[in-house]
């Protein structure tokens, strides 16, 4: 009895801490609208004959927080994932669902960077950019 005593509550701090680390691969909602100070939005065209317009998110230091764009008929906001990525490249939403993932960007060369669009986690497809917008900052 004395062993569940102890074996409980370090379990539940185990999987607590899993959820915690889930839970912070991408911003919530709030903080990535927060930390944006610039929107810029960005036209492409797909391969489907489909236009999409995406509002990146920019941080004071010019890094993506969000992106939000109407994808299968909703708007979707989609924060950007922390775990995916890295290096020359951004994911934003999860793959439990939507995701946008292109190269690394910046409000700079918003205008260059082609994107992928995975529609709930299935074969992606490729837009290049056709346009762009100030919208704020």
């Amino acid at each position: 009895m004395k062993a569940l005593k102890i074996i409980a509550p370090v379990l539940a701090l185990g999987l607590s801490f899993t959820t915690i680390a889930n839970a912070k691969d991408t911003l919530s909602v709030r903080s990535a609208k927060q930390l944006a100070n610039k929107v810029r939005q960005v036209t492409y065209s797909c391969p489907t004959g489909d236009t999409v317009q995406v509002n990146y998110g920019f941080n004071d230091q010019g890094l993506p927080t969000y992106a939000e764009a109407n994808l299968g008929g909703k708007t979707r906001f989609l924060p950007l994932n922390w775990t995916e990525s890295g290096g020359e490249a951004m994911t934003f939403g999860d793959d439990k669902d939507w995701q946008i993932f292109g190269v690394y960007l910046q409000p700079d060369n918003d205008r260059h960077s082609g994107i992928h669009i995975y529609p709930d986690a299935e074969p992606s497809y490729r837009c290049d950019v056709v346009g762009t917008k100030r919208i704020k900052g």
